[in-house]
């Protein structure tokens, strides 16, 4: 469905978001088991629990609009993914996968950020505050797993790896 509104476009931006998080949910166990580094790997596992829970929440924000429920794929983290599952499969070196595993869930996380940031923002202008405050939620837990993930780079896997 091509959108005509601001409204529409919204509900488009929305579906891709929920589609990334879905994207994410889905390959966080693997990314757990491939881990080496123990707090690396529980904040993983945490992490698609937690993502799990945000897929949730936009599709309680989409079901309203099932029109735009199309069971679309979000490209830009279908690439993403791609290149993360590269790291894992060609990097030997446990301690080095890991900083490979970090940079590319960074690159993820910071998408995710950019899009719940934009939409809660439109979400707003449109007069969804409930729908701002579920974006801004799932932002804020995005933000918190970056920082999470950049102390856990910081104080091990980086220095173990380098």
């Amino acid at each position: 469905m091509n959108p005509n509104s601001f409204h529409e476009l919204y509900l488009a931006e929305l579906e891709e978001l929920h589609s990334a998080e879905a994207q994410m949910a889905s390959i966080l166990g693997n990314f757990a088991e491939s881990a080496a580094d123990a707090r690396l790997g529980a904040m993983i596992r945490d992490q698609k629990d937690v993502t799990t829970q945000h897929r949730d929440l936009l599709d309680d924000l989409l079901k309203p609009n099932s029109s735009y429920m199309e069971g679309h794929s979000d490209f830009s983290m279908k690439a993403m993914i791609a290149e993360a599952g590269k790291w894992v499969d060609m990097i030997e070196d446990k301690k080095l996968k890991d900083v490979g595993i970090i940079a590319s869930l960074q690159r993820m996380a910071h998408y995710e950020m950019a899009v719940a940031g934009l939409l809660a923002g439109w979400a707003i202008c449109l007069g969804h505050d409930d729908d701002a405050a579920v974006l801004s939620s799932i932002l804020h837990d995005k933000l918190e797993a970056s920082a999470h993930l950049s102390r856990i780079a910081g104080d091990t896997v980086v220095p173990a790896a380098a």
